[in-house]
């Protein structure tokens, strides 16, 4: 016969032992299998546990502690990266997350905040690629001779910083200087600033 107090105890100090050793990873879990052990240590039987446990039977908590960790991390990562569009994703399943009560929420509203910060997360990786080629847009718009060719560089320049400013209205050329816009530098500051110059004649 299988003693259920003694197999959740093993269980859940197994879990609390791996989390332990990066507690500040696992806050929300290692308080989670605290309250677990401590229901366990104050039970008398089996039927006692399962009383005591109530809700918790489910193991939705543990469930909900896992995600809640996961998603305070990401924000913690990218809020020292500065990465504002991958913050505002992982804040949004954060919040998810820590609103839901049960399994079924957990999963449905995770799934909308999942499509949601998708978008979100796309719109920053488009950004980005988007300033990447208005980089080599220019870079090639300032060594082409002039001609049709050159006409043509610029009218694709153009377009590129006039979609790049329908994702990010505040985006100028200094805002290469700072994150997340820096990711896609690969030139010296002096290039950048030659560019720069380049940039502010071609779109006058």
């Amino acid at each position: 016969m299988i003693d259920v107090l003694a197999e959740s105890r093993k269980y859940f100090e197994a879990r609390l032992k791996e989390c332990q050793k990066t507690p500040h990873l696992h806050t929300e879990q290692v308080k989670t299998y605290n309250q677990y052990l401590s229901i366990v240590a104050s039970s008398t039987s089996p039927e006692d546990y399962r009383q005591k446990l109530g809700p918790l039977a489910s193991m939705f908590a543990i469930a909900r502690a896992e995600q809640v960790d996961k998603y305070f991390n990401l924000m913690r990562l990218y809020h020292k990266l500065q990465i504002p569009d991958k913050l505002a994703a992982a804040k949004l399943r954060y919040d998810t997350a820590v609103a839901a009560k049960n399994h079924g929420d957990l999963v449905n509203m995770m799934s909308t905040a999942q499509s949601e910060a998708a978008k979100g997360e796309a719109k920053g990786y488009e950004k980005l690629g988007l300033a990447a080629t208005l980089i080599q847009c220019v870079f090639a718009y300032m060594n082409e001779s002039d001609g049709p060719e050159k006409n043509g560089i610029l009218t694709g320049l153009l377009s590129t910083y006039t979609d790049l400013l329908r994702i990010d209205p505040t985006f100028q050329w200094q805002s290469y200087q700072t994150v997340p816009y820096s990711y896609v530098v690969c030139l010296d500051a002096t290039r950048m600033q030659r560019l720069g110059e380049v940039f502010a004649k071609a779109k006058e």
